[in-house]
């Protein structure tokens, strides 16, 4: 008899599962993305900190001692692009051999950094502050030697001076001051700060950004644009039987800024008319080219702005009370309080303008406040006048609840040809 012999199946293949790499572990100091200036910089360049020329704090700069150029490091946050990239993948070009591949890097932060040329003049002004009135000395003196806490913050960009480095920061520093020449016969020159050295440089900057056509389109927007808006013209008013009529002369702006408008009745015909057409009359202002008197408000308030700015980004603190007097010169200004030369900027027409502009914006409103009023009054009166017609039928309706079933029966009965009850109870 035939027995089933058991057969064992093959061994099966086992399938290994493929383990993914671990990723590496995030760094604690992540490299950043910039953008460095074209031509490249010589090998010797360094990136050193040194003391922000406003604030004083450590700031990181890029030298290049071998061409006498300093870079400054300007950050653009992920949020202020317009697509707002949130990483960074970084890796080399693609190469037929594959060489490279697996050498990239991911950036969790978005941020891009640009190496923008930075005048040598911002970043000696500091030192140049600390020096004591009528002070002279010379580069070391004023940079690297003064006994101010400064002094010891300037010793990396001592240990790159070059030649023409030295030679760049001297011919900057006889642009901002006094210059004499050697008073001990060893060559050297010796300096001293002028306020209105420093003025002047900041106005010839100033107006290379108003007039080279990079103006940024966002601080024309933010300062300019925005400072010399016109109020809005069209304020309507409904006064039930009364319009606002326009009382504006066809000079150059309203013939008094206090009288914009004046209550006028309506005649009957137009009365009949305000079923079909509403009886508003817009309250209009002047258009915006009579209120300039000046074409140059706008250019000046760009130089202004440009000023503003330059002063914030890289004046230090101690020098910018300063520098105002010899600057500006505005509506409330003293001309007793300083001496010497007028200022270089006239502000006294922007000021008047923009004076002018907040009187008109306070007169908008106060007859939008107006508008809202009135409106609200006639609405107020409309649902007093909806409510006492809800009152008369809640009324009536309440009155007929009261009658009785077999009242309301009579009431629908035909009582045609019939005499009233009352008439068989009367004196014969």
């Amino acid at each position: 008899m035939k027995t089933r012999t058991s057969t064992k199946p093959p061994p099966s293949s086992q399938t290994t599962t493929a383990v993914p790499p671990a990723l590496p572990q995030p760094s604690s100091n992540p490299p950043k993305l910039v953008i460095l200036p074209s031509p490249p910089v010589s090998p010797s360049a360094r990136i050193l900190t040194l003391p922000h020329p406003a604030t004083r704090t450590p700031t990181r700069y890029l030298i290049d001692p071998e061409r006498a150029v300093i870079y400054e490091f300007t950050a653009l946050p992920a949020s202020c692009r317009p697509k707002q990239q949130r990483s960074w993948i970084l890796c080399p070009w693609p190469s037929e051999t594959g060489a490279g591949r697996g050498e990239g890097l991911v950036l969790e932060k978005g941020d891009l950094y640009i190496a923008t040329p930075l005048d040598p003049i911002f970043l000696l002004l500091p030192a140049l502050c600390q020096s004591e009135e009528g002070h002279w000395g010379t580069l070391h003196d004023h940079v690297f030697l003064s006994p101010h806490d400064l002094a010891g913050r300037y010793a990396p960009l001592r240990m790159i001076l070059t030649s023409a480095l030295e030679s760049k920061l001297e011919a900057s520093m006889r642009v901002v001051c006094d210059a004499r020449g050697s008073l001990m016969g060893d060559g050297e020159a010796y300096y001293h700060l002028d306020v209105g050295r420093v003025a002047a440089v900041l106005m010839r900057k100033a107006r290379k950004m108003v007039e080279r056509g990079t103006w940024p389109a966002s601080l024309e927007e933010k300062y300019v644009s925005e400072r010399l808006r016109v109020p809005e013209r069209g304020i309507e008013v409904d006064l039930e039987g009364k319009a606002l009529e326009r009382t504006m002369t066809k000079g150059t702006g309203p013939a008094d800024p206090t009288a914009v408008a004046s209550p006028v009745p309506l005649s009957p015909e137009s009365k009949g008319k305000e079923d079909d057409t509403t009886a508003d009359t817009a309250v209009e202002l002047p258009p915006p080219q009579s209120w300039s008197h000046n074409n140059d408000i706008p250019s000046l308030l760009r130089l202004h702005t440009a000023l503003n700015y330059l002063i914030t980004s890289y004046i230090p603190p101690g020098l910018r009370d300063r520098l105002n007097p010899i600057l500006y010169h505005f509506s409330n200004s003293n001309p007793q309080k300083f001496t010497g030369p007028p200022p270089l900027l006239d502000l006294r027409p922007l000021d008047a303008h923009l004076a002018h502009l907040a009187t008109l914006r306070a007169q908008v409103h106060a007859l939008r406040g107006l508008s809202e009023n009135i409106l609200s009054g006639q609405k107020h009166g409309r649902e007093e006048e909806v409510d006492g017609e809800e009152m008369k039928k809640r009324k009536r309706e309440a009155e007929k609840k009261t009658v009785s079933l077999g009242v309301k029966k009579l009431m629908k009965a035909d009582t045609t040809g019939m005499r009233k009850l009352s008439s068989f109870f009367g004196k014969k």
